[in-house]
């Protein structure tokens, strides 16, 4: 009941300050509870206490907000966003599980991957605004450290064991728990996924670390936000998933900048904080050696180049009665598991759209990529952006990253996009 109370203070508050309730329900999505239905009946579209949240702002938007509230410039991806609702309609109709099944993942794929972007981009324009979510969303970020050191001290998740129990229909339940434990406990936090968790800190401090010494902005709760990001840090190593270790490295590119003084400082006490945490976390570590030892690849069990071939082989073959438009995201629940288990976890956003969406999907994926990689941050003459949205495109291409909040990932790179003076000019 407590997540369901916070939802309605903020709806409730929303009526009085639309825009800085939007704001705390962007914090508030950070820990929230997946798994929260309000319907949840066989045969009815699944309804969520986060679609219905979202579906509220928009509402609100649309009839109070539009004027007060405007980022005063064009939506950049409205052609890729436009592809999308057109795919998962498609692949909806001719899915195996049939369209009444299917449209209850379009509606949340509507609601988490396209309104919430549309209006961050709407809402979230001042500095005023960036700071504001900054400050409390590094206190969240914090906090979901702290519990994830409880975690691994404990080997245990209570927040997660509790989700299991949310849903009416247990066949609806969002459950990534792992089976096996060969890499050792793997911590997740509040989030669904470790692999959301370790994005999610390692994309914070990719938006530390680059406002610092790319930007040389000040920060909000500037020291506190150092501590935070040493703690994310840690965490992502205690996750022992690979995908997080690569886009943070990747990412960290984007802060590159030799001409500055302050980045060979910043080097210097990051390599020297660096080396003291590989040597506290030394029996952690083989995940991150797994990069590139193959004896370490081995032992932490991951997928390798030939079980990615694999996947798209049988990939290929499940999709050969619907090429163009996928059998869908609920094709497990009718397909025979000695046609899909060769998919295993679709690790790759590209599998993702052959199976789900096919080819018309691959090629959707192919335009949002080049709109978030190239055309946009280009239109803004805006390189820490591209570097951003590359990093995370080779990470997703490699792996699939469930439990990961996209609207974080744009929440930075409209941060980065809207401070350059490019955007400033076009205002």
């Amino acid at each position: 009941m407590v997540f369901e109370l916070i939802a309605v203070l903020i709806i409730i508050y929303s009526c009085q300050n639309y825009k800085k309730a939007f704001f705390i329900y962007l914090i508030y999505k950070l820990v929230l509870v997946k798994n929260i239905s309000l319907v949840s009946v066989p045969g009815l579209p699944l309804l969520t206490l986060d679609m219905c949240m979202s579906f509220w702002f928009l509402l609100l938007y649309l009839f109070r907000g539009s004027k007060k509230y405007d980022s005063h410039t064009t939506f950049p991806y409205t052609v890729p966003f436009a592809l999308w609702i057109v795919s998962w309609i498609l692949s909806s109709i001719y899915s195996v599980a049939g369209f009444s099944t299917e449209i209850t993942a379009v509606v949340r794929d509507v609601t988490s991957n396209i309104i919430l972007i549309y209006l961050l981009w709407k809402l979230v324009d001042s500095e005023e605004d960036f700071r504001f979510l900054f400050k409390w969303i590094t206190i969240a970020i914090f906090c979901t450290c702290l519990y994830g050191f409880i975690e691994f001290i404990l080997q245990y998740n209570p927040l997660q064991n509790y989700e299991e129990h949310l849903m009416n229909d247990p066949t609806r339940t969002i459950d990534f728990s792992y089976t096996t434990f060969a890499r050792g406990y793997r911590i997740s936090s509040v989030f669904e996924h470790a692999i959301g968790a370790g994005l999610t800190w390692s994309l914070y401090i990719i938006a530390v670390i680059a406002s610092k010494i790319k930007r040389g902005i000040k920060l909000p709760l500037e020291k506190f936000s150092y501590l935070t990001s040493l703690l994310c840090l840690i965490c992502v190593f205690l996750t022992k998933m690979r995908s997080p270790l690569i886009f943070l490295g990747l990412g960290l590119l984007s802060c590159v900048n030799f001409k500055k003084k302050r980045f060979w400082i910043f080097l210097f006490i990051t390599l020297g904080l660096g080396t003291l945490c590989l040597y506290a976390f030394r029996n952690n570590l083989t995940v991150l050696w797994s990069l590139f030892d193959s004896n370490s690849a081995t032992e932490v069990k991951g997928s390798n180049l030939e079980q990615r071939q694999g996947q798209f082989e049988v990939a290929f073959q499940v999709i050969r009665n619907s090429p163009w438009f996928g059998v869908g995201q609920k094709y497990d629940n009718v397909l025979p598991p000695s046609l899909t288990s060769g998919l295993l976890g679709l690790e790759s956003i590209w599998l993702q759209a052959l199976v789900w969406n096919g080819y018309f999907g691959v090629i959707t994926y192919a335009v949002w990529f080049y709109y978030i990689i190239f055309k946009v941050p280009l239109k803004y003459h805006d390189y820490t952006a591209m570097f951003v949205a590359i990093a995370y495109g080779i990470t997703d291409t490699f792996s699939s990253l469930p439990g990961f909040n996209i609207y974080l990932l744009y929440l930075v790179i409209f941060y980065f996009i809207k401070s350059t003076r490019k955007y400033n000019w076009s205002k």
